[in-house]
């Protein structure tokens, strides 16, 4: 018996150079396992499939999860999704909810809000308090943007917010929704020094200890 098609997959972006920490951000620890496990759990609550989508596949094979090279290495965040997308139209999937790998304070509660808007909407994005507004690599894209996204990419445009702002269905899930699930600046937390790893690292500690 075939199994039927995920409606929507989890996707994991992990081709970032991490420069400024020196090694994989995603494979740094917090709370005393990698982050990009932290992700995967997280988003496994809400999907059955999750991908990982990277420049250096070999480091993530161990996680349980399917692991694609990027389509176009080098060229950002973009080029990830478009991976992602790809493999979920193959398996007749509706769309990804993406991730960065370096986001340790993922919330279930958030990918369910934005699965609920996707509807008909060619991307949903929610809003934060961050410089440009919202976060495109939180957020969920159809399947169907893949043409534009090729043409983007084809074109050298590789900025995910630009490549958002094309498009001509997006929901932005307001920042009021966003603060009923937690602090948006904790959710959207992405460590990418060293410092940002030591922060992370004293928010879970008081996040346990006020846990009891």
């Amino acid at each position: 018996m075939k199994s039927e098609a995920p409606r929507d997959v989890g996707l994991v972006l992990a081709g970032g150079a991490s420069k400024r920490m020196g090694s994989p951000k995603g494979l740094a620890f917090v709370g005393g396992e990698a982050i990009v496990v932290r992700v995967l759990r997280t988003q496994r609550e809400v999907m059955r499939d999750c991908l990982i989508s990277a420049n250096e596949p070999e480091l993530f094979e161990s996680l349980g999860a399917r692991v694609i090279a990027d389509s176009r290495p080098g060229s950002g965040p973009l080029a990830g999704i478009e991976a992602g997308l790809r493999w979920v139209k193959d398996v007749g999937a509706r769309g990804v909810f993406c991730t960065p790998s370096d986001a340790p304070f993922l919330d279930a509660r958030l990918i369910r809000t934005i699965l609920d808007r996707a509807g008909e909407q060619q991307a949903v994005v929610p809003m934060s308090t961050g410089p440009l507004g919202h976060e495109p690599l939180f957020g969920w894209y159809s399947v169907d943007v893949l043409p534009l996204l090729d043409s983007v990419l084809n074109a050298g445009r590789f900025a995910t917010h630009e490549f958002v702002a094309s498009l001509s269905a997006v929901d932005h899930v307001p920042l009021s929704v966003v603060r009923t699930i937690g602090d948006p600046d904790l959710l959207f937390f992405n460590v990418n020094t060293p410092g940002d790893l030591e922060v992370a690292r004293r928010k879970e500690d008081a996040n346990r200890r006020s846990q009891g």
